[in-house]
């Protein structure tokens, strides 16, 4: 008969999102949402279902000798494991299966061997065959992982001179808490720390939690089990800027599976029967229990700390050690500038702090800031092991700078004041002030590199892709790196884009190569460009970005990735500048460079057409154009289209696509910044995060003109200058006609976009006051939800790399209060809804829907 246990009733899963609910940036003090718990329901479901997507084809597969033998934390001798085995025997917790009680629909074998034995609390059967509820039949486990680290009568607790740093703790109606705004959420077991104060405690710090587990009794429910431990990773390395690396366990019945989640990659074990193979099972948890907390995934150089503030109130820090390991400085965190939800766990996944420098990590020490309190900014990111830091490469590009000054190159720039600021900018080594000065860095540890043996198997997290819909496989396949700043805004409506465009392209190869820790010092603290409150300040910015990018190809290296996320807008005695940043992905010019095995990756938002669409551009050579939008410029040609051929094509990365990117940009302040619905509802076709770009933006950018399509929707305001840029996407297009242009013709390009760009600066001067849509707004209320689902309070911070963002799948409905009077009064100023009230609530900037696609 099958066994029955004396258990408390079944409670129900999470009743509370894991990130439903998120911070302001600069919120680190845990907090408890107070949301419907119908609403907190659908939350989870949502982000395990988006973890899942983005994550899909990221896991990869290992046996559990390749796991236990790569991948442990803590490696214990075979004799060990024997002795544990041994204890085990002895104390009547592994008994022979000839003693074991079998239930009648799982009829007793004979023994296999001699050394055959059993769980006694299990009686030989798998947990599906148990009568009792999960969290009764599962917490055998603690009582074993207990009797594993006990030491026995008249020996210690050692194991090969090592003691137990962590343990086990069934915790399946406890809540687990983050820094992050609405982090709770529940979990069967984890790990934690030794003698942790949540050992006794019904909640558990996701800080605290080296190793997660999901359990579930049916084999059936494997696929969901698997969701809820990758959405728990994900949110937990997010959480805690602590983590380079963490691990989980998933059972379902009979079956353990061992995961392994950085910033490289995932894997997961191929999973052994742990009712019966006890030696692996033993393994494993003095693998996990005896490790030393480095190699466990928490950083040593970074320490968390807290610090009560002007009420009395503790709040939390982090210590970063930054700088030569036997020398570093130590910088405290004031507050967080950008600390993505990023979906997908391996990537690049860069925080930016603001931060003061302190004396040390001890007590005393983080408390006292040095250099009269000054801010800095701290940015930590994970860059392929061996690459170039952003410090080597702008002091490459500043040797070449520095050699360009001593002999400048005869261009014609077809501009003379073009000339001039690049003349003044190579002098005195002034091009320094064109981008981020760096104060110290320093290279940190490195994720393991995947070992052979491994493989993909896109079936971990869904068990048939066939299942998925257009759009979640090119979201599946949409692979992502962390590198945007976030916006300080709420909500987000991804924009979405026309069903025939959805690509189901096949994946791309990747070599999953390690990654390791860069962190480095900014002596400026500013805000990104999506940030930015008026269109003189943005186009200032631009402006000065534009100088950055001739700098670089005097210098002949390209940027790569420029996007509003990369441009830092600096406020200074009332002058604004905007420096460019995030050269990680610049790289020199060569033209028969050949693409990367592991490609880089861009903002889809921003990517030059010919590399988000893999598709190169054909034209006639331009005609002159019959008439001229204004007078006094540089001659105006317009190319004629012909068409793409079919077939992709390698494209090798041109000069000009980072003038394309600062040009998208600049349109997509045209469309998406302003309170005007036609403009807005045109950037939802033009700006879209899929691994193809819309037919509309396709249409606009390589079209003879645009200047139709895009007049009539921009606000009024606009109009007049809108036409400077249309010049410019035409002088961009016309360059497509040019095979292999060379020095000069960039030169020409140059100036003539200088000459278009700094009669736009001139011309929204005057609309400083015009303000932008997407004003910050803590008090925002929560967005609207699809039909049947509650409403959650949308983010406060944005992401690039697959973000959680609630409800950002649907369409937003016509609200019953459309037509209220605008300030909540009576009266006859009714009016229609309009764009800003959306977008004022799910607020838009290409760093909150921040996909990132690879390119060459």
């Amino acid at each position: 008969m099958a066994k029955s246990r004396n258990t408390a009733p079944p409670m129900d899963r999470p009743t509370t999102p894991e990130s439903s609910v998120r911070s302001k940036p600069n919120s680190l003090t845990p907090r408890t949402p107070k949301e419907d718990p119908d609403a907190r329901q659908v939350g989870i479901n949502h982000r395990r279902k988006a973890v899942a997507e983005a994550m899909v084809h990221e896991i990869l597969e290992c046996s559990v000798e390749t796991f236990l033998d790569h991948y442990a934390p803590f490696k214990p001798s075979p004799d060990s494991i024997e002795a544990i085995c041994q204890k085990l025997k002895h104390e009547g917790l592994l008994v022979p299966t000839t003693h074991l009680t079998h239930a009648k629909d799982a009829p007793m074998q004979p023994p296999q061997s001699e050394d055959s034995f059993g769980w006694n609390d299990l009686e030989g059967c798998t947990p599906s065959k148990i009568i009792g509820t999960e969290q009764g039949i599962f917490k055998t486990i603690e009582e074993i992982v207990e009797a594993v680290v006990e030491p026995s009568s008249g020996t210690n607790d050692h194991v090969d001179g090592h003691r137990p740093n962590y343990q086990y703790k069934d915790c399946p109606n406890g809540n687990m808490i983050g820094e992050i705004q609405g982090a709770t959420f529940r979990l069967d077991a984890c790990i934690i720390p030794k003698n942790s104060p949540s050992a006794e405690s019904t909640t558990v710090n996701t800080w605290e939690a080296a190793v997660i587990a999901e359990f579930k009794r049916g084999e059936q429910s494997e696929i969901d089990n698997r969701k809820q431990l990758v959405s728990a990773a994900s949110f937990i390395m997010n959480d805690d800027p602590r983590r380079m690396w963490m691990y989980g366990i998933t059972i379902e019945d009979a079956s353990m599976s061992l995961w392994y989640f950085s910033r490289s990659h995932s894997v997961k074990s191929l999973p052994f029967d742990f009712t019966k193979d006890y030696r692996a099972f033993v393994h494993v948890f003095l693998s996990f229990l005896y490790a030393e907390p480095d190699k466990m995934g928490f950083d040593p150089t970074v320490h968390r700390v807290f610090l009560k503030d002007k009420n009395r109130k503790e709040k939390t820090h982090y210590i970063y050690e930054i700088g030569p390991r036997n020398n570093p400085q130590f910088y405290r965190t004031t507050r967080a500038i950008f600390n993505p939800d990023v979906l997908c766990i391996t990537g690049r996944k860069t925080r930016v702090w603001e931060a003061v420098r302190v004396a040390g990590h001890y007590p005393g020490q983080y408390s006292q800031a040095l250099n009269g309190g000054r801010k800095y900014a701290i940015k930590n990111v994970w860059l392929n092991e061996g690459a170039r830091t952003e410090r080597e490469i702008l002091n490459a590009v500043f040797t070449r700078l520095a050699e360009v000054s001593e002999n400048p190159p005869d261009y014609d720039w077809s501009s003379e004041s073009l000339q001039a600021v690049i003349t003044e900018a190579l002098r005195d080594g002034n091009y320094k002030k064109y981008f981020m000065n760096i104060v110290t860095d320093s290279r940190g540890f490195s994720c393991r590199a995947p070992p052979q043996g491994v493989r993909h198997n896109s079936k971990i997290l869904w068990e048939s892709l066939k299942e998925l819909t257009p759009a979640q496989i090119s979201r599946a396949t949409d692979h992502r790196s962390s590198q945007r700043e976030s916006a300080s805004l709420s909500g987000s409506m991804r924009f979405r884009e026309s069903p025939n465009n959805w690509s189901q392209q096949p994946l791309l190869e990747r070599e999953y190569k390690a990654k390791q820790q860069y962190r480095l010092v900014y002596s400026d603290v500013g805000q990104s460009l999506h940030n930015s409150k008026d269109f003189p300040t943005a186009f200032h910015a631009i402006q000065d970005v534009f100088i950055a990018l001739v700098l670089l190809f005097l210098a002949n290296w390209m940027h790569r990735d420029v996007s509003t996320g990369n441009i830092i807008v600096i406020e200074k005695n009332g002058k604004v500048s905007g420096k460019l940043s995030d050269l990680e992905y610049a790289k020199e010019f060569c033209s028969d460079q050949a693409p990367a095995k592991d490609p880089k990756t861009g903002t889809p938002f921003f990517m030059p057409y010919e590399m988000h669409s893999g598709q190169k551009i054909y034209i006639q050579p331009p005609v002159a154009p019959t008439r001229s939008d204004f007078t006094g410029g540089p001659s105006a040609q317009r190319p004629v289209y012909v068409a793409n051929q079919f077939q992709e094509e390698t494209l090798i990365f041109r000069f000009s696509y980072d003038l394309e990117s600062l040009w998208w940009i600049m349109l997509w302040f045209f469309l998406a910044r302003l309170n005007h619905l036609s403009a807005y509802n045109l950037a939802r076709c033009v700006f879209t995060y899929g691994i193809r770009p819309s037919d509309m933006r396709g249409t606009i950018f390589k079209t003879g003109s645009g200047t139709s399509i895009i007049s009539t929707a921009i606000a009024p305001e606009l109009t007049a200058i809108y036409p400077l840029a249309e010049q410019i996407r035409v002088q961009l297009l016309i360059s497509h006609a040019q095979v292999s242009p060379n020095s000069q013709d960039y030169a020409i390009l140059y100036g003539t976009y200088w000459w278009y760009l700094c009669h736009m600066v001139t011309d929204v001067e005057p609309l400083k006051d015009l303000p932008f849509i997407d004003v910050e707004n803590p008090d925002t209320r929560p967005t609207v939800a699809t039909d049947g689902e509650k409403s959650l309070r949308p983010s406060t911070d944005a992401h690039d790399d697959a973000p959680y963002v609630p409800n950002s799948d649907s369409r937003v409905p016509k609200r019953p209060d459309d037509n209220t009077v605008e300030g909540g009064e009576e009266g006859s100023s009714k009016r229609q809804r309009t764009i800003a009230d959306t977008v004022k609530a799910r607020h838009r900037h290409p760093s909150n829907m921040g996909h990132r696609i690879y390119t060459p």
